[in-house]
């Protein structure tokens, strides 16, 4: 997503649960050291079975309002 979508700022979504915390720790720590800033990285977790993404929609909308910015999902 770096090189072919231009992607600088990076969102990674994931249910709460082993996998996606363990995926996106390794995501993370490439990202940086690619050179993405703290910045650029969110990440959130959600429970199992949640179902209510109009909030989280929301914070997605803001963070990648300027642009280059991607969803990454271990949902």
């Amino acid at each position: 997503m770096m090189e072919e979508l231009d992607c600088k700022k990076f969102y990674l979504l994931g249910t709460d649960y082993v996998f996606p915390r363990t995926a996106n720790k390794v995501l993370k720590a490439y990202l940086k050291s690619e050179g993405v800033p703290d910045a650029n990285i969110i990440e959130e977790y959600t429970p199992f079975h949640h179902q209510d993404y109009q909030t989280i929609v929301g914070k997605i909308k803001r963070f990648a309002s300027g642009g280059d910015a991607c969803v990454l999902s271990t949902i």
